[in-house]
């Protein structure tokens, strides 16, 4: 995997910016002489942004979790979003047009019913006074933000400071794919402990009547309006919150103590606390207490680990599950061949047969467990062991399907890899006309073969090149072995193999992806396994994905943290050693590999992290003013200071964001020899 550095730009402005244009052309030709012009309108967002705009934002969004200290921010897939609409700093430099504001819950005003002229207000307008607006939204937000807390949003010259393009260069990529840009907005106001807040990423509006543009400037000292292009909202905890998180200490315990992962543990405010919770399950607690009550480095640490952290990147690592995949039975069978075979990776399904009876066949994915052995002969890295098909690719399901003398139950994994296999290159007509196509001039190429060996006086020379899989079939492999817009229920068919907040390895089942490969070459003339084998499989830009002699190592992760921070890295033996990784669903994400397991790493770079500073012991319990903990920025030449007010020693020269970068966490889980 090659290494990706990351690069800051300023700016990145768009090819044209938002705005109405005409353009005038004139002939001067003496036969048609004449004059035309031809108006058209760039449109930005003016009234709110698309959720698929937004790669992520922090704190995540509805999060409770220790984000004291941090200046939240969102990231936009298109890099050049911010600076749609023209806008100007004082100094004539280009400005984003939009920005990210947050507002305490308590400074908030959503029903228009309070009294309180320093709250901020919640408004919603017509959207026929809306300029720029999109004519299908024919609402839109806004807010009223009081003179009191104006000192909160930033100026022109401030919007410039607090947004940067994220340029990412991976140096072994095709230059048309080596650029990964995003746009990043920081807010000015830096989020305190102990606190529920709303962010909004907002523009300034100009109101005039009843009628409302975008202004793009800020009204120093007055009441100023923002039209809301996207929301969400937070909670940041206590500063000196604690947590028993079972999966941080299960070394510290006996096997017998170790209780369920759902045990729900509550939240302590304060050491006191946090030790009379403890002290009420001694026994149970004894090591960590112990601890606790040693003094110097060893409380200090133990302090760190019982530290509630929430929707954090850290607390959600923490929180990760990590085995070999499994299928968890209600109940253990009291049959040792049934336990068994689930122990390989197979499950129990509901089958309805085509007689119309019903019955339970095992089922299985491509995803099973290290120990599960089944290959087809000549198609393994053993030619001569494994199920022997025949000479030609199987023209039907039922020659995959498996009857299990020991749990006399029907195994139909393969058969429905088949079946599956063949649906989806049916329903893709493009598909279907090319292996028909191919097949066939595949088979006449046979015909001309055979005549010249045995009949033809004259030799006619066949054309090899049909050999070659055409480009559109190798695509649609390639996709299918990377799981690309796969039926997910086909990979893990019962929720308890992959669940919430877990992270499984497995291995690959070659035969699986064998099967599924037979399904979708069945259509059209006979194929025989050799043919397949020499040009399906052995096809060079297929190999690069699957090559069926050798053994392929997976890893499954179910998290929202990888909605919350989608360019989360996963290294597999301390490398980024995966051929491909897929997303599968929301929130699901498949890493394969050749290599076989002993390490997974689960880290964000910090180039990709957060933007916060440590919060002084003496700020954190205080109640705070709403100017403290506000950035600054002021230039001096070509040097720019920034300043975080309230905080002594904070400026710093010409390394804005840089320094505001926070370290990310890193969680490494390992996997024991015996078990694999």
């Amino acid at each position: 995997m090659a290494q990706k550095s990351i690069f800051i730009e300023s700016a990145r402005m768009p090819s044209v910016s938002a705005g109405e244009y005409r353009i005038k052309v004139i002939s001067r030709n003496e036969l048609l002489p004449g004059v035309s012009e031809i108006a058209f309108k760039v449109s930005g967002y003016s009234d709110r942004i698309p959720a698929n705009e937004i790669l992520s934002v922090y704190p995540p969004r509805s999060g409770i979790g220790n984000y004291a200290g941090s200046f939240p921010n969102v990231q936009f897939r298109r890099s050049s979003l911010p600076w749609d609409f023209k806008n100007d700093d004082p100094q004539g430099e280009r400005a984003p047009y939009l920005f990210l504001s947050i507002f305490e819950e308590s400074e908030m005003d959503f029903e228009g019913k309070s009294n309180d002229p320093s709250r901020v207000l919640y408004r919603q307008g017509n959207g026929d006074q809306l300029e720029m607006g999109d004519e299908n939204n024919k609402i839109f937000n806004y807010l009223e933000v009081p003179r009191q807390l104006e000192v909160t949003l930033p100026g022109a010259t401030e919007m410039k400071y607090l947004s940067h393009v994220r340029v990412g260069q991976d140096e072994d990529s095709e230059p048309e794919n080596a650029q990964q840009d995003t746009a990043v907005v920081i807010a000015k106001r830096m989020v305190q402990p102990n606190k529920r807040y709303h962010a909004f990423v907002g523009a300034y509006l100009l109101k005039e009547g009843d009628r409302y543009s975008l202004s793009l400037k800020k009204n120093e000292n007055a009441v100023n309006h923002l039209i809301i292009l996207s929301e969400w909202q937070f909670e940041s905890t206590h500063h000196d919150a604690y947590q028993y998180n079972e999966s941080k200490f299960e070394g510290l315990k006996s096997v017998a103590a170790i209780k369920s992962r759902k045990t729900k543990h509550p939240v302590l405010e304060g050491e006191e606390k946090l030790l009379k919770y403890l002290k009420r399950a001694s026994k149970q607690y004894a090591e960590i207490l112990a601890q606790l009550e040693s003094g110097g480095e060893e409380r200090s640490a133990m302090l760190s680990l019982l530290k509630y952290e929430g929707k954090t990147l850290r607390g959600m690592l923490q929180e990760l599950q990590f085995s070999e995949l499994s299928y968890r039975l209600s109940q253990v069978s009291v049959r040792r061949e049934v336990n068994d075979l689930i122990s390989i990776g197979k499950i129990p399904l509901l089958h309805r047969l085509k007689s119309g009876g019903k019955t339970v066949s095992w089922y299985q994915g491509p995803f099973v467990r290290s120990h599960h052995a089944l290959s087809f002969k000549g198609l393994s890295g053993s030619p001569d062991i494994g199920f022997d098909l025949g000479e030609d690719v199987p023209d039907h399901s039922e020659r995959l399907i498996f009857y299990n003398e020991q749990s006399k139950m029907l195994d139909m994994g393969y058969a429905a890899a088949w079946q599956l296999g063949r649906i989806l290159a049916i329903n893709n007509p493009k598909i279907l006309k090319e292996i028909k196509n191919w097949k066939y001039q595949l088979q006449l190429g046979k015909l001309m073969a055979a005549q010249n060996e045995e009949y033809s006086p004259l030799n006619f020379i066949p054309d090899f090149s049909v050999r070659k899989l055409p480009e559109l079939s190798r695509n649609f492999v390639m996709d299918l072995l990377r799981f690309n817009d796969f039926p997910y229920y086909y990979l893990l068919p019962h929720h308890s193999l992959l669940p919430d907040k877990t992270v499984r390895y497995f291995k690959l089942d070659n035969s699986w992806m064998i099967s599924l490969l037979f399904g979708a070459f069945s259509i059209g003339e006979s194929f025989s396994i050799q043919e397949f084998r020499s040009y399906v499989l052995n096809d060079a830009v297929i190999r690069t994905c699957f090559d069926f002699r050798k053994d392929y190592f997976g890893v499954l992760i179910h998290s929202e943290i990888l909605e919350n921070w989608p360019q989360l890295n996963v290294e597999v033996n301390d490398q980024a050693a995966y051929i491909y990784t897929t997303d599968l669903a929301a929130g699901v994400r498949l890493l394969m590999s050749d290599q076989e397991l002993s390490k997974v790493s689960i880290f964000s770079e910090r180039e990709h992290g957060h933007f916060a500073v440590e919060i002084p012991e003496e700020n954190a319990s205080a109640e705070m003013a709403a100017d403290t903990g506000l950035l600054s920025f002021t230039k001096n030449g070509a040097i720019v200071n920034y300043a975080i007010s309230g905080y002594q020693g904070d400026a710093r020269h010409n390394r804005m964001p840089f320094d505001l970068l926070s370290k990310p966490p890193k969680v490494i889980f390992e996997i024991l020899k015996a078990s694999i």
